[in-house]
């Protein structure tokens, strides 16, 4: 059964030198990718909202891509996160049963990264650590038959890729991901029905709160660390009983593909190395 001490130690277990090469040019590529397709979001009006609701909570510890303006390090990564979204440009990955978009964790890594002044070699370890584990749980635990969204696996990469960007030791890494996987589960309406503005940014939201209880965490906040197998926990809820295989070399970007068109995954073809 899958625990926050089996995530938590393969967090701390991820080192750039012990990546393959393929690994780090695909991450680098989704990192650039996810860059590229926020800035065609730049003024739509629900992004905008985003920026104007974290401008206005205040914060300078990170930037807003292309809006000359800063925010807290979570404010930050909603925004960021929900130019990465919003267009239905974004990176897929096909799971039984789920289709997450790892590339939702990047504007989170980077702005926690600029937070704690990271080097671009953290930034790639915090992205092997998110698309690994995005990966696995979307294949290993998918929910959307359960009616939560997949967003709800979104916060507990982020939580993860944020707290090995604050360097959080193991029991703190496994209260972020305990806080955030607990507090923060998205129902499957989101995308069910009509299309409605929050299907662009549910990503966003769940950014910030992975961001936040990783800050939380390092803090010295407690978070249920009992989270997947605990009484009424998230196995029993909200998944089911599963195991992952988190792979330190984090091969699961390598099944991860680009988007060719703004269009649905299944719609058309896309590439797993554009």
């Amino acid at each position: 059964m899958t625990t926050t001490a089996e995530i938590a130690a393969f967090v701390e277990t991820v080192e750039y030198d012990d990546l393959p090469a393929e690994v780090v040019d695909q991450l680098k590529r989704r990192l650039l990718d996810s860059v590229g397709i926020g800035l065609g979001a730049v003024g739509e009006p629900p992004v905008e909202a985003v920026r104007k609701t974290v401008t206005r909570e205040g914060g300078d510890g990170a930037s807003l891509w292309a809006a000359g303006e800063t925010a807290s390090p979570a404010g930050a990564a909603m925004y960021n996160t929900t130019l990465t979204r919003y267009l239905d440009f974004m990176d897929s990955f096909l799971a039984p049963g789920e289709t997450p978009h790892p590339s939702d964790n990047v504007g989170t890594i980077v702005a926690v990264g600029e937070a704690v002044g990271a080097t671009g070699r953290e930034l790639i370890e915090a992205a092997a650590i998110a698309y690994e584990l995005q990966g696995e749980l979307a294949w290993n635990a998918p929910v959307r038959d359960r009616g939560f969204d997949h967003v709800t696996h979104t916060v507990i990469t982020q939580a993860a890729a944020a707290a090995a960007l604050l360097d959080l030791d193991r029991e703190a890494i496994r209260d972020a991901i305990g806080i955030a996987g607990t507090a923060h589960n998205a129902l499957r309406v989101t995308r069910t029905g009509g299309i409605n503005e929050w299907k662009g940014v549910a990503a966003g939201n769940a950014a910030r709160n992975g961001a936040y209880a990783a800050l939380l965490a390092d803090e010295g906040m407690e978070g249920p660390k009992n989270l997947f197998e605990g009484q009424k926990g998230w196995q029993q809820i909200i998944s089911g009983e599963f195991e992952v295989d988190l792979d330190p070399a984090c091969r699961r970007v390598e099944d991860v593909m680009a988007k060719r068109y703004v269009a649905e995954t299944t719609s058309r073809r896309s590439t797993a190395r554009s």
